[in-house]
């Protein structure tokens, strides 16, 4: 299972929601939401993180966003 978005690929996380979906298993990402972390994404992606994972298609109800 991939720690946090940031450290993992797109198709990666992608893959990985498909088999939690498969198998109807849940899916942990670590989510770092400091201002740092924030700002990364907006500048690589566009996008806020959570706005990115909607965007891969990540998020749903078996999908488990933590923080430290």
């Amino acid at each position: 299972m991939p720690f946090a978005p940031s450290l993992c690929t797109d198709e990666l996380l992608i893959k990985c929601k498909q088999l939690a979906d498969r198998y109807d298993t849940g899916l942990t990402l670590h989510y770092n939401n400091s201002s740092d972390y924030v700002e990364s994404s907006v500048t690589e992606f566009g996008l806020r993180p959570t706005q990115y994972l909607e965007k891969l298609g990540i998020l749903g109800e078996n999908v488990t966003l933590s923080t430290c």
